[in-house]
């Protein structure tokens, strides 16, 4: 199985021109806003799943996070906005481009990475991405030579590029899939659950690849985890049910709940009783106790006040104990 899923094919230069050296090559992109703007989507799978309920979402150049737990049709929305599966209704526009009406068009400028992808069994990073900027439309072999040696550097893989990439560890594998998503110079990068199951230092790594890209073109940032949103993207939204409940960014979600969040640290089962006398946001165990964290107007007795961070935000609309 290719990494990059079948019909996936892009052009190499669009937009941009390129500088290089023998030890760097230099991309610059044309200025201008980029916008893309989903309205409508609604996608129900032959089971009767109905996995994007009237989707409507904007979003600009940088970083955008989309927030939501498993289920809740993010992998769903990525998949119809990289022109994998078409919606049922809708329309999908990507600056001038009809997204729906010219899939192509919109192919040519996207980077794309899966939740899961598979790969050659015995193909070197090297040859793999070689091999793949062929399918994107780069001939030039001196061109393709000095991509790759750019995409491998960039993501600290170049000391291992002759390593076959299905013995990598699950961060590695996920620095060259963002390698494989830059292929071709795209101005939308589509990235499906980017960090789970890497470690802290990885997170960091991968971290920072994508927020060195996210400052040329429009990121699109699927993840259940909140740190991912909190740390990369200046604008966010979250999923539910395959329903988008708010979209709003990190610093207005958490002046939203100021004096609204409230802890006490407590016994497991004094925490069971209180589920079904709060709005618990969320629990955690805390030197064998449990802190639990409840959404309120005003503090309940033995209660504290709490700092507010976007986790609390993110539980209380999951929870539906606030509404956008």
């Amino acid at each position: 199985m290719l990494l990059l899923e079948r019909g996936f094919c892009c052009d190499f230069w669009t937009d941009s021109w390129c500088v290089g050296t023998n030890d760097l090559i230099i991309f610059y992109r044309e200025e201008g806003s980029m916008s893309l703007e989903i309205t409508g989507i609604t996608k129900t799978y032959a089971n009767g799943v109905k996995a994007l309920d009237n989707v409507n979402l904007s979003m600009e150049k940088g970083m955008f996070g989309l927030l939501g737990p498993n289920g809740a049709g993010k992998s769903s929305l990525m998949r119809t906005l990289a022109t994998l599966q078409p919606p049922d209704s809708g329309d999908i526009k990507f600056n001038d481009i009809d997204v729906l009406n010219s899939p192509e068009s919109l192919r040519a400028q996207l980077g794309y990475l899966p939740q899961e992808f598979g790969v050659y069994p015995k193909a070197t990073a090297n040859d793999l991405l070689d091999y793949l900027a062929q399918l994107k439309g780069i001939a030039n072999a001196k061109e393709r030579k000095e991509l790759v040696a750019q995409l491998l550097e960039m993501t600290n893989l170049t000391d291992v590029k002759k390593r076959a990439v299905s013995t990598y560890s699950g961060g590695m594998k996920q620095r060259f899939g963002i390698a494989q998503a830059l292929i071709g110079n795209p101005k939308l990068i589509i990235v499906d659950e980017p960090t789970a199951g890497l470690d802290p230092q990885e997170r960091v790594r991968f971290y920072n690849i994508l927020s060195d890209i996210g400052e040329e073109v429009t990121v699109l940032l699927s993840t259940h985890i909140v740190t991912d949103v909190s740390d990369l993207c200046s604008n966010f939204a979250i999923m539910n049910k395959g329903k988008v409940l708010v979209k709003t960014t990190p610093e207005k979600a958490i002046q939203s709940l100021e004096g609204k969040i409230f802890s006490k640290l407590m016994k497991k089962n004094e925490a069971d009783e209180m589920e079904s006398i709060h709005k618990v946001v969320s629990s955690r165990f805390k030197s064998g106790n449990i802190l639990l964290k409840v959404f309120a107007d005003q503090c309940p007795e033995g209660f504290d006040a709490e700092e507010v961070d976007l986790e609390d935000y993110y539980f209380a609309h999951i929870k539906g104990f606030i509404n956008a």
